[in-house]
């Protein structure tokens, strides 16, 4: 680019990118609304998914083909619906007798386990939602602002212009009227 005037030998006359001007000043509001955008997509994917999951446990819930997959700690024999005093109130749970007089084994509950359980499922999916709204939200709000701010600049450069071309246009003398018209603009 030559530091010339225009119309001198080197000059590079060539039209201003507005879309370059908006990504060097918004960049920023529109990078951060576009991955709102992908975390809100990429989380919708959740829902879907975790309902195949829970239609699986409840299947298996119901069809008593449900395995367990926790680290076994022994062999527990009840009479009762209430586990004794010297089990802690989480395995309580897990060792509630449905039928006295049957051995049931206690066991801690693994990841894998944690993972398979409709309920646990049910949740993830309600965090799901909830994270998929907020980042739809989050996005949708950073891209209509950053239009506004657009917009607003636009116009502002567009009236700054009209007074400067308005002004421009009133400190010229006007033109002197002709034999054909008089001076009110009408003709003869």
């Amino acid at each position: 680019v030559n530091s010339s005037t225009p119309g001198q030998v080197g000059w590079e006359v060539r039209s201003p990118s507005l879309w370059k001007v908006f990504a060097s000043i918004y960049w920023r509001e529109m990078l951060a609304g576009g991955v709102f955008k992908l975390l809100g997509d990429g989380v919708n994917v959740v829902g879907p998914l975790a309902i195949g999951l829970i239609v699986t446990y409840v299947t298996q819930v119901q069809d008593g083909t449900l395995v367990h997959h926790g680290v076994v700690v022994s062999e527990v024999y009840k009479t009762s619906h209430y586990p004794s005093s010297g089990v802690n109130a989480l395995t309580f749970f897990r060792i509630k007798v449905i039928n006295p007089g049957v051995p049931r084994q206690l066991y801690y509950v693994g990841w894998k386990e944690v993972l398979r359980n409709g309920w646990v499922v049910a949740v993830v999916a309600l965090v799901a939602a909830l994270a998929q709204s907020t980042f739809s939200q989050a996005s949708s709000h950073l891209v209509a602002m950053e239009g506004i701010h657009v917009k607003a600049a636009l116009q502002a450069m567009i009236y700054r212009k009209s007074l400067r071309l308005s002004s421009r246009t009133l400190a010229e003398d006007p033109p002197a009227a002709t034999e054909s018209t008089t001076t009110d603009g009408n003709p003869k």
